[in-house]
């Protein structure tokens, strides 16, 4: 059990149980009240530093560039392929634009909504607005001038919105692709070789996800609608180029997407 792991383990760890569960962000900042140091790790429950050396390599990186306040890897799936949406840039109509029609993927210094160029993916670091709650390594001055995370924002969103308000403060952040990590059960599943990658930017979750945060930062009818026709529009065309393209596993999400973009219901900023 994980009580015995943190019993046998030299650091001795703390394991906070909580009565339920009231979101990724909540779960974050009561870790953080209990946490000591002048550094904070956030790493997900399915995320797993598989090589040892992974961790120290962050601290080195924010340790030793003072210009970043927070890091986080590249997320990889257990067969080592990328997993889009472990950073980008703060939810806009540009941005959403760029994402939608698959532009990010053909000019580096094209900005989405994720970061997916492989020249991006190659470099040694890369500016964003905001990385992964997956993992991510800040440091505790920082949070006590940007604050901690929102947990009354958009589900699932709260690692976007503090990112932006980094950025707000003057903060930069930084995508680190060099060092990895993995998203997955620590075993692997039978047949998965035949499992397509997960690219959230094709996931109908993900339209909800980027819907509510736009909804947050930009209340109101026609922000939202222009923000759904550009969604809907994007992954429309992107549908049709990999339906023409004999790609039918992108071309079902893609227009699974479009669909989600037009009729899924949004509600109001801040609402539970």
């Amino acid at each position: 059990s994980a009580y015995d792991i943190a019993d046998s383990h030299p650091c001795r760890p703390w394991i906070i149980q909580n009565v339920r569960d009231d979101g990724v962000a909540r779960g974050n900042n009561i870790g953080l009240d209990a946490s000591v140091g002048d550094y904070v790790l956030f790493l997900r429950p399915d995320t797993f530093l598989e090589d040892p050396d992974s961790l120290k390599r962050l601290m080195s990186v924010l340790g030793t560039t003072i210009e970043y306040a927070a890091i986080g890897p590249r997320v990889l799936d257990r067969r080592g392929r990328h997993q889009a949406g472990d950073a980008g840039y703060r939810v806009t109509l540009l941005h959403a634009f760029n994402d939608a029609f698959g532009l990010t993927r053909v000019f580096r210094r094209c900005r989405g909504l994720h970061v997916r160029h492989p020249a991006i993916l190659n470099s040694v670091a890369w500016d964003v607005d905001w990385v992964t709650g997956r993992c991510l390594l800040t440091r505790r001055t920082v949070l006590d001038r940007a604050g901690r995370f929102d947990e009354h924002g958009a589900a699932h969103g709260a690692d976007v919105e503090w990112g932006a308000r980094l950025r707000r403060h003057g903060f930069r952040l930084a995508y680190i692709p060099g060092i990895t990590v993995i998203q997955g059960a620590a075993a692997a599943e039978p047949d998965e070789d035949r499992i397509p990658p997960v690219y959230p930017p094709l996931s109908p979750g993900w339209i909800a996800r980027i819907l509510g945060q736009y909804a947050d930062s930009r209340p109101g009818a026609a922000p939202m609608a222009a923000m759904r026709a550009v969604l809907a529009t994007g992954f429309f065309f992107r549908a049709v180029g990999y339906a023409v393209r004999g790609k039918g596993f992108p071309a079902r999400s893609a227009w699974r997407c479009a669909g989600t973009a037009l009729r899924l219901p949004v509600a109001a900023p801040g609402a539970q």
